[in-house]
């Protein structure tokens, strides 16, 4: 899922919203082991990712950060 839009609409309250609504069903679901993550919030910037409590798509894929392997 992606969360766009201009600045102050609400984009971290709805996916910290999601999250935990996604992760209580999870739970009652499943109660041999409720503390099983299930997904990750994941961010562009560093900023975003902890305002949101998740961490960069860099992070999460463990993308390249080596400006060789950028085309420009």
């Amino acid at each position: 899922m992606l969360l766009t839009g201009a600045v102050g609409i609400g984009k971290t309250h709805t996916a910290k919203a999601i999250f935990q609504s996604l992760i209580r069903t999870h739970n009652e679901a499943l109660p041999y082991n409720p503390s099983q993550l299930i997904g990750i919030i994941t961010a562009y910037t560093g900023k975003v990712a902890f305002n949101v409590g998740g961490v960069t798509l860099h992070y999460a894929f463990y993308f390249p950060f080596k400006k060789e392997d950028s085309p420009h």
